[in-house]
């Protein structure tokens, strides 16, 4: 028989006294979380105390078995790596359960009317096949985190809204093609993912979450972001990447506590004044888009720790960059017009910038201001073809701090002997270059004590 052979991990509250329980106490999902012991089922009949917790992972179940079922205290129930098909009707004898995960089986549809409307707090059915959701959706009235992503769920039914405990929605990676109005009506939404589907607008009512901290939309069909999304008052992470964006609202700097902001892999052309509002973003990638020029404001970002302007048309950094004194990483590399004087010029006035990205940027000699680049641990030349070689290794024989140098792509067919001065280095990659096997033993002669990268 199946279930005498199933190894399961059983998580049971030890109880003092069966008295105290005549009637069950539901526990706070940390205290769930923390349960651990092991059993089997056939020890079923010999567990004299309430079971609170159950993880049957990974047990080829294609039901839940009878055993289960009949747990009446069961408080946490995991069924995920199974084969289930469906839920029964039966999960209505369960009234304290809280969490019911149900991630990668084979369910193509959730009757939420069988689950206990008040006391369920947690859903995970993420990786299965369901392709609708009812309106009895709206019956969980207690439900803090519901996880669907990665199905084939078309639409959400309106009465998402009157989920007004949901702190957690995920649905990414599903066909929801639009997000109800009524969504705006979850007052406690904390977090919305809802990547990876073909989103072509975000409804109005978004601006209304302003418990939302944080907001993936990336790899949508989003060509703009709604005005309303500037008065998301709390939120902190907003990934917008691959998308078809070409402008931000013009009030997004009033997105004052944003810390982290990606808007890489879109359409953009043009950056608001008021980003420079955003007096806390510490990350912030505008990665392959279309930009030319950055506002001067963008140096009110004085937390700002990382930034990445790669892949874009740049001709010219603004002189406030100066002011972005906390910058540690700086990524501007294949923007083809870049002025590279007054890139090293910004860069040595930056006294925690430790990482420099300046590949293809059709560099033939290293500015006179790199030398003054005292805080750089890695910088990354790659790709520029005609680079002055020996002029760049005296120069970045003054970079005293460099532990990583890259220099793959630049077509080097042999090293001088300046190679030595730069005994400091940890790391050169020097990978996809034109140097024979006599030259590469002569660079490892001169850097005994450098990793150093080459063809495969």
């Amino acid at each position: 028989m199946q279930n005498n052979k199933l190894q399961i991990a059983l998580f049971a509250l030890i109880l003092f006294s069966q008295s105290l329980f005549a009637q069950t106490t539901l526990m706070p999902l940390k205290s769930l979380d923390t349960l651990k012991a092991l059993a089997t089922l056939k020890d079923f009949n010999k567990i004299k105390h309430p079971v609170f917790k159950l993880d049957l992972m990974f047990n080829e179940f294609v039901s839940i078995p009878a055993e289960v079922l009949a747990l009446k205290e069961l408080q946490f129930l995991n069924l995920s790596n199974n084969y289930l098909t469906e839920l029964p009707q039966s999960l209505k004898a369960m009234p304290d359960l809280q969490v019911l995960l149900l991630k990668k089986n084979y369910i193509v549809d959730i009757p939420f009317a069988v689950l206990p409307k008040s006391n369920i707090k947690k859903i995970d059915c993420s990786f299965n096949k369901l392709s609708k959701l009812g309106d009895d959706l709206g019956e969980l009235n207690g439900i803090e985190e519901l996880n669907l992503s990665h199905n084939k769920i078309a639409s959400l039914p309106a009465s998402i809204g009157k989920l007004s405990k949901l702190a957690i929605l995920r649905l990414g990676k599903n066909q929801i093609a639009a997000l109800p109005a009524e969504i705006g009506s979850c007052a406690s939404l904390a977090e919305l993912s809802v990547g990876g589907n073909p989103l072509s607008k975000l409804p109005e009512t978004i601006g209304s979450l302003k418990k939302l901290s944080v907001l993936n939309v990336e790899s949508n069909l989003l060509v703009s972001l709604p005005n309303e999304i500037c008065g998301l008052i709390n939120l902190r992470k907003l990934i917008a990447k691959y998308n078809k964006i070409i402008s931000l609202p013009v009030d997004f700097g009033k997105l004052s506590r944003l810390e982290n902001l990606d808007l890489s892999n879109n359409n953009l052309s043009h950056i608001p004044t008021s980003i420079g509002g955003l007096s806390k973003l510490v990350y912030f990638s505008l990665y392959n888009n279309k930009l030319e020029d950055l506002p001067s404001s963008i140096g009110d970002l004085e937390k700002l720790r990382e930034l990445d302007l790669a892949f874009n048309c740049l001709k010219k950094l603004p002189s406030e960059f100066e002011s972005l004194q906390q910058l540690e990483k700086l990524y501007v590399g294949d923007n083809l017009s870049l002025d590279v004087d007054q890139l090293f010029k910004i860069a040595s006035k930056l006294p925690k910038l430790r990482d420099l990205d300046c590949s293809s940027l059709r560099i033939k000699k290293l500015p006179e201001d790199a030398k003054a680049c005292n805080s750089i641990v890695k910088l990354n030349l790659d790709n520029n073809q005609g680079l002055d070689l020996l002029d760049a290794l005296n120069k970045l024989s003054e970079m005293k701090l460099l532990k990583e140098l890259s220099l793959a792509y630049c077509g080097i067919y042999r090293f001088p002997d300046e190679l030595a001065k730069l005994k400091h280095l940890e790391k050169l990659n020097l990978k996809n270059n034109n140097l024979t096997d006599t030259n590469r033993e002569r660079v490892k002669e001169m850097l005994p004590n450098t990793k150093i990268a080459f063809d495969n």
